[in-house]
């Protein structure tokens, strides 16, 4: 009777570890993608905010900062310069 009560114990501790090792393994997969579609949208947002900064730049005839420099900037340095750059752009009067 003692060993069927230990192994009874021994099995239920198998099945909980297993259970937690594929419980993390599926919330590992879960995290990653939420963190890769993350990453892919702030990737986007900020790319968006460099081409934007570089076509402004070039409307105004400054010097065109590099992909590479731009990409180094957190996003809200990019949305103050595109900022800056668009209050540079002479406003139209339209008829």
């Amino acid at each position: 009777m003692y060993d069927a009560r230990e192994k009874a114990i021994l099995d239920f501790k198998f099945a909980i570890s297993g259970a937690r090792r594929e419980g993390l393994e599926e919330g590992m997969q879960k995290g990653m993608q939420k963190g890769m579609q993350k990453g892919l949208q702030k990737g986007r947002s900020e790319g968006k905010l460099a081409g934007t900064i570089q076509a402004l730049q070039q409307v105004l005839g400054d010097p065109v900062t590099p992909d590479e420099e731009l990409m180094t900037k957190d996003q809200a340095t990019l949305e103050a310069m595109a900022a800056e750059l668009q209050q540079r752009l002479p406003s139209r009067k339209v008829l």
